[in-house]
C-alpha cells in the first residue's frame, strides 16, 4: 500500500494539497544515520544545499483548485479513490475532514468559485470547532469525521502525543532540527489584489490600509495567482517536515502497524497511552466475554482511603526510625489532597521522599567511581508494579478479579516469554517479528496502562485505593531493602520508583546478594542487577 505524507492549505479562493511519496523520501535520505544506524537530523549529515538538492528529487504530487480554475479537481478526485496510508500533522482533525468534505460535496456546485467558497467556510468551521474541541458535537463536522474514505490516516500529532502539549508543526520542526523554519505571509493587500476584497459588501468603501488591518491572517485572505509558487513551497515544506518526523521515528510507526495487525485493533494514530488503553480493553473483553460497552464506563470513586487498610503485613522494618514512620502512615486517611501522603526524611545519610506516586531519593549530584575497593550496582525490580498487583492480589472493586489477574499474568509472563522468543534464531523471521511485536506491545501496556490508569477517573481501571495499595506498599518494600543493605554496610546512593543504586565495598558482594535474595523470596519479586566498573 502506498505511504504518502500530505498537507492541505485553504484560502478564500484557493484549495491546495501536496502529497509526498514517503517511501521515496526515506530512500533518498537513508544514509542520514549514525554509527549505530539510527536516524540523525539531516542537518547533522548534510549541508543546506545538499538537503535542498535531494528534496528536489523526492516524488511529490500537487493538486490545486482556484475559484476560476478547477482543471485539477477531477485528477485529485481520481487520486483519492486509491487505497493508501496518509501521514499528516493533526490531519485526523483537519486535513482528512477537508478531503471528506471535498469528496462528499464537489458535485453540488456548478462553479469552481462556489466550491471554493464552500471549502473555505468548511475550513473555518473545522478550525473553530477544533479550537473549542466540539468537532463531535457539530453535526456537519461529525459527519465528515465518520465518512468512510479509501485511504487511512496516520496522525503524527496524536502518535507522539503532541496534541497533549499543543505543539505546533513549527515547534516540532525545531525539535527535529529541520533546516527550514518557513512561515507563510502574503504580501500586504495592494492594487494587485484589492478587487478581491471589494467584492464583499462589507468591504466596500474601505481603504487598502483599513483592509490590511482587517485581514491580518494570510489564510483568511485571497491568494493572487502570482503568489501561488510561494504557497506551494510553504505547503511542500510542511509535508517534508512530516516525512522527517516519520524518518526519525520509524520504529514507533512500524510498531503501530504490527500491533494493529497482531491484536486486530486500530492503533495507527494512537499514542503509547492510547495503545495501552485499547489493548487492556481488548484483553479484559476477551477474558470476561463482555462487550466493552458493558464495562468501559465503570469505575470505583472513593471519597477517602484509610492507609491502614492497604498496608501489607509483609512490611517489616528493623530500625525504630522506620517503624515510627510506618506507624505514622497507618493513621493516615487519604482524601485526594495534594501532598497529604508526602514524607521527606533522611536515613543512613541519604534523603528520601515518600509520595503517592513512589519513592525517590533527593541526592546531591556527585561522581562515584568503581575501583578495587568498591563496585557500583544498580538493582531494579522486574516489572515492579505489574508484579506487585499479582503478589498483593490488588484488584479494583468493580472488576472481575480472575480476568484482571489474567491480564497481569499476560503482561508479566507472556512478555518475558515473547522477549526470549523474539531473539530465538531457530525461529523464522516472521515468527521472531510476531514475538517482538507482542513483547513491545505488552511493554507499552505495562509502562503506560495497567498501573497508571488506576488513578485516572477517565479510565474503567480507576480505583485509587487499588493504586495506592500498589504504590505505597511498593515504596515501603524498597525501604525494607534499603534498610537491610545499609545495616550491612552497603550504602544506597540513589533510589527511585522501582530500583536503587548501591556502593558495595569489596568483600560484601555476597552479603549484598544474600540480602537481595531474601527480599525477593519474602515478597515474591525479582531484582535485575547491573554492575558498573
Amino acid at each position: 500500500m502506498k505511504a504518502l505524507a500530505y498537507d492541505i492549505e485553504v484560502t478564500r479562493n484557493y484549495f491546495g494539497v501536496c502529497f509526498v511519496d514517503l517511501n521515496h523520501y526515506l530512500e533518498v535520505f537513508k544514509d542520514c544515520v549514525d554509527d549505530k544506524q539510527e536516524a540523525i537530523p539531516l542537518i547533522d549529515k548534510l549541508s543546506v544545499t545538499e538537503i535542498k538538492n535531494r528534496l528536489a528529487t523526492v516524488k511529490r504530487y500537487r493538486f490545486s483548485i482556484f475559484e476560476d480554475d478547477d482543471s485539477e479537481l477531477y485528477p485529485l478526485l481520481n487520486w483519492l479513490q486509491y487505497e493508501a496510508d496518509y501521514f499528516g500533522y493533526n490531519n485526523n482533525k483537519y486535513d482528512r475532514l477537508m478531503l471528506s468534505a471535498l469528496l462528499m460535496y464537489y458535485n453540488q456546485f456548478d462553479k469552481p468559485s462556489k466550491l471554493i467558497e464552500f471549502l473555505y467556510d468548511t475550513s473555518q468551521r473545522i478550525i473553530r470547532n477544533s479550537d473549542n474541541d466540539v468537532l463531535w458535537q457539530d453535526n456537519f463536522t461529525n459527519m465528515l469525521m465518520k465518512n468512510r474514505l479509501n485511504f487511512r490516516d496516520l496522525d503524527l500529532f496524536q502518535i507522539f502525543r503532541l496534541d497533549h502539549f499543543h505543539k505546533s508543526l513549527k515547534q516540532t520542526s525545531i525539535n527535529i532540527k529541520w533546516y527550514n523554519l518557513l512561515e507563510y505571509h502574503m504580501p500586504p493587500i495592494s492594487e494587485l489584489d484589492v478587487d478581491y476584497y471589494y467584492r464583499l459588501t462589507e468591504n466596500r468603501g474601505l481603504s487598502i490600509e483599513q483592509l490590511n488591518r482587517l485581514y491580518r491572517n494570510s489564510f483568511e485572505r485571497y491568494l493572487h495567482p502570482a503568489w501561488k509558487k510561494e504557497m506551494e513551497e510553504y505547503n511542500d515544506n510542511d509535508v517534508f517536515i512530516c516525512c522527517e518526523l516519520v524518518r526519525m521515528n520509524q520504529e514507533e510507526i512500524r510498531l503501530r502497524y504490527m500491533i494493529s495487525k497482531e491484536y486486530e485493533i486500530n492503533v495507527l494514530s494512537a499514542s503509547r497511552s492510547t495503545i495501552a488503553d485499547k489493548v487492556i480493553v481488548k484483553l479484559y473483553s476477551k477474558f470476561t466475554g463482555l462487550h466493552p460497552k458493558r464495562f468501559i464506563d465503570t469505575k470505583t470513586i472513593r471519597r477517602k482511603i484509610e492507609v491502614s487498610e492497604i498496608l501489607s503485613d509483609k512490611i517489616q522494618f528493623l530500625s525504630p526510625q522506620l517503624n515510627d514512620l510506618l506507624q505514622s502512615l497507618r493513621s493516615l486517611v487519604l482524601r485526594g489532597e495534594k501532598g497529604e501522603f508526602e514524607r521527606t526524611f533522611t536515613y543512613a545519610g541519604t534523603s528520601y521522599t515518600l509520595a503517592t506516586g513512589g519513592l525517590h531519593s533527593n541526592e546531591i549530584p556527585a561522581i562515584y567511581v568503581a575501583d578495587d575497593k568498591q563496585t557500583i550496582v544498580d538493582r531494579d525490580v522486574t516489572s515492579y508494579y505489574p508484579n506487585l498487583i499479582r503478589s498483593l492480589k490488588v484488584c479494583q472493586k468493580h472488576l472481575n478479579p480472575k480476568a484482571w489477574f489474567r491480564i497481569a499474568d499476560t503482561i508479566v509472563d507472556e512478555r518475558t516469554e515473547h522477549k526470549h522468543l523474539a531473539k530465538d534464531k531457530s525461529l523464522s523471521l516472521i515468527q521472531q517479528i510476531k514475538h517482538f511485536t507482542a513483547a513491545a506491545c505488552l511493554k507499552i501496556v505495562a509502562n503506560a496502562g495497567i498501573f497508571g490508569k488506576m488513578g485516572s477517573e477517565k479510565s474503567f481501571l480507576c480505583d485509587k485505593k487499588a493504586m495506592y495499595k500498589v504504590t505505597i506498599n511498593g515504596q515501603l518494600f524498597l525501604l525494607m531493602l534499603i534498610e537491610r543493605l545499609e545495616d550491612a554496610g552497603i550504602h544506597v546512593i540513589s533510589a527511585n520508583t522501582d530500583g536503587i543504586v548501591t556502593i558495595v565495598p569489596k568483600g560484601l558482594e555476597e552479603t549484598a546478594d544474600n540480602i537481595c535474595h531474601w527480599w525477593e523470596k519474602h515478597l515474591g519479586l525479582e531484582l535485575e542487577f547491573t554492575s558498573y566498573s
